[in-house]
């Protein structure tokens, strides 16, 4: 991935931040948010694909207890270039295989969007499943 690409997706992620509610931005500040081109290589076998659009790395609000004594590394949220360009450039083909150019920056900003909250909803407890049914699988 180049400098060029990696600056133009970074200017995206900053559009979709400018757009999200303000309580999740105020919630951002606490936990805060990377962007990286692509996992480690052991994240993507333990996952079983190599296409992995983020990550969250920490222990959920639902999983902490004051009577944790143990000092616990801060809670992050990681989203990954390559997953989300692959996952925005096969959705713009899907729509038009013609010419798929004219739907990809829609299709990578809302896969930004929704890599995002998706992993967010990481950080208050909500899996997989929940997040399936909500659209945000």
């Amino acid at each position: 991935m180049d400098q060029q690409y990696r600056d133009f997706f970074d200017r995206q992620v900053e559009l979709v931040l400018r757009r999200l509610p303000p309580r999740i931005r105020r919630l951002m500040r606490e936990v805060p948010l990377h962007v990286d081109d692509r996992p480690p290589k052991e994240e993507q076998l333990k996952a079983g694909s190599d296409i992995i659009c983020g990550q969250f790395c920490g222990v959920p609000f639902t999983d902490r207890s004051i009577a944790d004594t143990a000092v616990q590394a801060p809670s992050y949220v990681i989203i990954f270039r390559e997953g989300i360009s692959t996952l925005s450039r096969a959705i713009a083909r899907a729509k038009s295989p013609e010419k798929p150019e004219m739907y990809f920056r829609g299709a990578l900003l809302a896969q930004i969007r929704i890599t995002i909250l998706h992993e967010y909803a990481h950080l208050h407890g909500i899996g997989e499943r929940e997040l399936e049914k909500l659209g945000y699988g």
